[in-house]
């Protein structure tokens, strides 16, 4: 879908720590013969690219999987390597004070099976103003009754 909305002259570059997961999007992206991609089994801490030369990261339901220690050197490692004036894209699930049966399963069973029910609700948007970015934009929506988070931030610099 936003592969669809991209321009022709653009480098995809994606990383995932999972070869499997790589050769899935590999195969994917060469089915598009549209894009310039590179797609590398990596980790995020340490990532195989030129500092200041990115200039957008989107991820999606990764940090909450990560702890905190390591969440703050991820976001801060995207902000050393994203552009003066790149853009940081994250969905996660957020931390939010809703009352309904089916968030309040939903971080239940994230207490009791972590390793099954992997992404804890989080307030990524503090993370991410503590490591360097301005927020632009946040939108809370409702996944199924769970709330999740799609956030905007500028590198700021």
């Amino acid at each position: 879908m936003i592969g669809n909305s991209l321009s022709r002259d653009i480098r995809l570059n994606g990383i995932d720590l999972s070869f499997e997961m790589c050769r899935k999007a590999q195969l994917k992206l060469a089915k598009r013969d549209r894009y310039d991609f590179l797609i590398v089994s990596a980790d995020a801490q340490n990532l195989p690219f030129a500092k200041d030369n990115i200039d957008i990261v989107f991820i999606s339901f990764m940090l909450e999987i990560l702890p905190s220690p390591i969440m703050n050197d991820v976001i801060g490692n995207f902000h050393d390597h994203l552009k003066k004036e790149g853009q940081l894209c994250v969905v996660n699930i957020e931390q939010k004070s809703w009352k309904n049966m089916l968030y309040a399963v939903y971080k239940w069973m994230n207490k009791l099976f972590p390793k099954i029910v992997d992404c804890r609700p989080i307030n990524s948007s503090e993370y991410i103003k503590e490591n360097g970015f301005k927020i632009i934009e946040r939108e809370i929506f409702s996944m199924w009754g769970i709330p999740a988070a799609i956030i905007l931030a500028q590198a700021n610099r």
